[in-house]
């Protein structure tokens, strides 16, 4: 984490990650639960390989002390443009998943 540069107070978190073109729901057929270091109490499900890990780093960039989290997407044109057999493109759905609510 960082000092925000943008002359404003508090930390920001920034997290950099590539977005694949897998496009199933989290809790869905094929998702997995994932354990951080065994503890049953933090649990992460996931489908593309980095929907657990972006859960996880989420939670700890939402800890008090942490006022903005700020994600930066690298995504394939096919990731970003909606497929013929889709309703919303995976870097859609990846958006989706990580609003903050």
């Amino acid at each position: 984490m960082s000092s925000a540069s943008d002359g404003s107070a508090g930390i920001t978190a920034w997290i950099i990650t590539f977005v694949g073109d897998r496009q199933d729901e989290i809790g869905g057929k094929g998702s997995k639960l994932y354990t951080v270091d065994g503890n049953p109490r933090e649990t992460f499900s996931g489908v593309s390989s980095n929907d657990a890990p972006m859960q996880y780093l989420l939670s700890k960039a939402a800890q008090p002390g942490t006022e903005r989290i700020r994600i930066l997407a690298v995504v394939s044109d096919k990731v970003f443009h909606v497929l013929p057999d889709a309703h919303e493109s995976a870097y859609q759905v990846f958006c989706r998943k990580t609003k903050k609510k």
